[in-house]
C-alpha cells in the first residue's frame, strides 16, 4: 500500500513539474507583434516624396489605408502625431510614415553631425535645376575661385564629400540662378579652411550621385596649409657661394653678405 502511495506521490510530482514548465515556456515565449490585418485602417502617408532631415508640414502628409504586414505599432493613425516633426530618413510619397522615420522629442538636426564634426553653414549660388538636387544627407564637394593676380582666377577644391545637414534658399538672383545656405558636418581643419575660403573668393558645390553618398571613406577636408601656405611651409635658409661673399635666401628674401678681406688675411 505503501509503495502505491509513494508512486502516485511520484507521478503526480512528474506531472506537476511538466506542467508548470509547459506554463513557464508559453509565459516567456515573446508575443507575436500586432500586424495590420484590416487594410481600412487610416495611416499617416506621405503626400510627397520627403527628404531627410525636412520639417514635417501639413501639405506633406496624408491618411490613406495601412498597408497590409506591417506592424501596426510603429504607424501613425493622426496627423497631429506628425506635423512639425523632423525626418530623420528619405520617405518616398505614398510610404506610410513609421516612428523610427522620424525624430524622437528632444532629438534635432544636431544629431545628423559625426562625433568630432562642426556644422558650417556657406553661402552658395547655384541654377534652379542643380539646388533641387541639395538637400540634408547627400554629400557635395565645395570648390573655391579666386583671384590670383590680374586677369588670372584659380579654382581649387576645399572638400571632397562632405554630408549636407540643412539646406536652406535664401533668395534668387537674375538669370534663373538660387542663393543658398548648405550646412556641412565638416572637421575642425575644415571650418578653419571655409571660413577663410568665404573671405577670399565664391564658393560652388559639385553634388554627387545618391549611390556615392555612402562612401564616406572618400571625405576630405583640405588645410589652410596644403592650399594657400605651402611656400611659407617650405621656408628655407640656403647659403649659395659667390665670388666675394655669400647669398643667404630666407624664403622669398635673399640678402648678401660680402666678405672682409683684411679680415679673412688676404689681399
Amino acid at each position: 500500500m505503501a509503495r502505491i502511495k509513494n508512486s502516485f506521490v511520484l507521478m503526480l510530482a512528474i506531472v506537476t513539474g511538466v506542467a508548470a514548465f509547459i506554463i513557464s515556456i508559453n509565459f516567456i515565449k515573446p508575443q507575436k507583434e500586432a500586424v495590420v490585418t484590416d487594410t481600412g485602417t487610416m495611416v499617416v502617408t506621405a503626400a510627397n516624396d520627403i527628404r531627410i532631415g525636412t520639417k514635417i508640414l501639413k501639405k506633406d502628409i496624408d491618411l490613406l489605408p495601412a498597408p497590409s504586414g506591417v506592424n501596426a505599432k510603429i504607424l501613425f493613425t493622426e496627423m497631429n502625431q506628425v506635423i512639425g516633426k523632423l525626418s530623420r530618413s528619405n520617405i518616398s510619397k505614398g510610404t506610410a510614415i513609421r516612428t523610427l522615420d522620424l525624430y524622437e522629442e528632444g532629438e534635432s538636426l544636431a544629431s545628423l553631425i559625426p562625433p568630432g564634426y562642426r556644422a558650417m553653414s556657406i553661402p552658395v549660388t547655384m541654377s534652379g535645376s542643380l539646388s533641387k538636387l541639395v538637400y540634408a544627407g547627400n554629400r557635395v564637394d565645395v570648390l573655391l575661385t579666386y583671384r590670383r593676380g590680374m586677369g588670372d582666377f584659380q579654382t581649387i577644391t576645399l572638400v571632397k564629400n562632405a554630408k549636407v545637414i540643412d539646406v536652406t534658399q535664401s533668395g534668387q538672383s537674375s538669370g534663373g540662378e538660387v542663393q543658398m545656405s548648405i550646412t556641412l558636418a565638416v572637421t575642425p581643419e575644415g571650418a578653419k579652411t571655409l571660413a577663410f575660403a568665404m573671405e577670399k573668393g565664391t564658393l560652388k558645390v559639385a553634388v554627387y550621385s545618391m549611390e556615392d553618398v555612402e562612401r564616406e571613406e572618400q571625405e576630405r577636408f583640405f588645410t589652410l596649409k596644403e592650399l594657400f601656405f605651402q611656400e611659407e611651409e617650405k621656408t628655407y635658409r640656403e647659403l649659395i657661394p659667390t665670388q666675394d661673399g655669400v647669398e643667404t635666401i630666407r624664403g622669398l628674401r635673399k640678402e648678401k653678405q660680402k666678405f672682409d678681406s683684411e679680415r679673412m688675411g688676404t689681399s
